[in-house]
């Protein structure tokens, strides 16, 4: 690129602005993931299955209730 100072500064002047035209788009986005993610609720820890073999222990009587596993 140096044989051609002015197409590298043209290069560098069109993908800088691409770059920046896509930036506020790109936050965002990233701060959607981020968010999905924070409510992502792990239901495969071992804090939710200890918490339904309690439960089902306290309430005989839910038993019958139908628990759906999901598989991912």
């Amino acid at each position: 690129m140096l044989r051609f100072p002015k197409l590298y500064e043209r290069i560098v002047d069109v993908v800088t602005s691409l770059l920046r035209q896509r930036l506020q788009p790109t936050n965002q986005m990233v701060s959607n993931l981020v968010a999905i993610e924070l409510a992502y609720v792990n239901t495969r820890h071992p804090d939710f299955s200890e918490a339904l073999i309690r439960d089902q222990q306290q309430a005989p009587g839910l038993s019958s209730m139908v628990i759906i596993h999901f598989s991912y």
